[in-house]
């Protein structure tokens, strides 16, 4: 639509940068092009690499419609998400039934197609998309400077929606806070089951999750301690730690996954020190990041992108930058409401107290 590959030599001028096509930074780019704002977005996309992470709560559905992006979800492959199942703090599974949520089921999403119909939806507004490595950005009284590759762009405003790299925060020189370490092991195998809901189930080591997908798929992941990854990253360890559970080797026996290849990505919590500046902003995982026993991971990254962006509109179009200070307060507070929830669910689980695994997630939280 109106994508241009990274060789391309002419300057560009827009208002608004975003570093970052996920789903922050799509919704931030959708958001603002509607509001006839001229914006770039720049990605490495790599359309072939599948990503864990395929939870979104019913709550996103005012904020998808609002954006006008319900269809683009539904044309993502998503299957409705009626509830969880956890075995934590003893062996009995207990079940959560999201039918009676307010905002009605979730959806588990094939997370590529889900990704991809987000920019999209963000080109379909009116944004341009660039494919390439940004390797520059420099804020100046003109406004901001950056490189993709030998692309040259100027901005007003810059976006950093770059997840985990944090490449705008840490080129600005913001520090970034993280909680005790987790990482996941993770495959994909065929679904044998009709069940789709989620289920967790803690063991001494860590714990373990899986989900039915789209197209008869599903996930199967181990978070820990970066330690016991490196253990399990050998598949008949992986196998073996798989058949010790109690409930989750129901859903995805160990002949499901022989084949499958192992992926290794940290998971763990983390924030900056502040969330926006002079000309820039942090949203989704820049801003803030949770572990995935929230499942809140997709929802934050919608609600963060268009925060962030109704703020830099404001700061941009009106002048006014009081939107970024609530977004800032915003950001602060969910921080706050988060680790006391992830903590209560750790302090939850007392059986294991002298293994490695609960000591670092439960003492660090205490």
């Amino acid at each position: 639509m109106g994508q241009i590959s990274s060789y391309t030599l002419t300057p560009l001028t827009c208002e608004v940068l975003i570093v970052g096509a996920g789903p922050a930074g799509t919704v931030a780019a959708r958001l603002l092009a509607l509001a006839g704002i001229k914006v770039v977005l720049v990605d490495r996309v790599n359309i072939e690499q599948q990503k864990i992470g395929e939870s979104l709560p019913g709550a996103a559905r005012p904020m998808l419609e609002r954006l006008g992006l319900v269809s683009w979800v539904e044309k993502s492959s998503s299957i409705i998400n009626k509830g969880n199942l956890s075995c934590w703090g003893g062996t009995q599974l207990v079940a959560t039934d999201f039918i009676r949520d307010p905002y009605g089921c979730g959806w588990h999403l094939d997370r590529q197609q889900f990704d991809q119909n987000l920019r999209d939806a963000a080109e379909d507004a009116g944004a341009l998309m660039i494919k390439g490595r940004i390797s520059s950005v420099v804020e100046n009284s003109d406004g901001i400077q950056a490189k993709v590759g030998d692309q040259s762009i100027t901005a007003q405003w810059v976006i950093d929606a770059s997840g985990n790299s944090r490449f705008v925060a840490s080129m600005f020189g913001v520090s970034k806070h993280r909680d005790a370490p987790l990482f996941a092991l993770y495959a994909w195998c065929k679904n044998n089951t009709v069940d789709t809901r989620s289920v967790v189930e803690a063991v001494p080591t860590g714990w373990w999750y899986t989900a039915g997908l789209p197209d008869e798929q599903r996930v199967l992941a181990f978070f820990s301690l970066p330690e016991q990854i490196k253990i399990l990253r050998d598949k008949d360890n992986f196998i073996s730690a798989l058949k010790e559970t109690i409930h989750i080797a129901n859903w995805c026996p160990a002949a499901g996954i022989s084949s499958s290849p192992l992926q290794v990505t940290e998971a763990t919590g983390s924030y900056l020190d502040k969330v926006f500046g002079a000309r820039w902003l942090a949203v989704g995982n820049v801003a803030l990041s949770f572990e995935p026993l929230s499942s809140q991971g997709i929802y934050n990254a919608i609600y963060t992108g268009l925060r962030g962006a109704e703020a830099v509109k404001a700061a941009l179009i009106d002048n006014d930058r009081s939107l970024l200070i609530q977004y800032g307060e915003r950001i602060k507070s969910i921080r706050a409401a988060y680790s006391i929830a992830i903590s209560g669910y750790y302090q939850q689980e007392q059986r294991w107290p002298e293994q490695p695994f609960w000591i670092e997630h439960q003492n660090e939280r205490l």
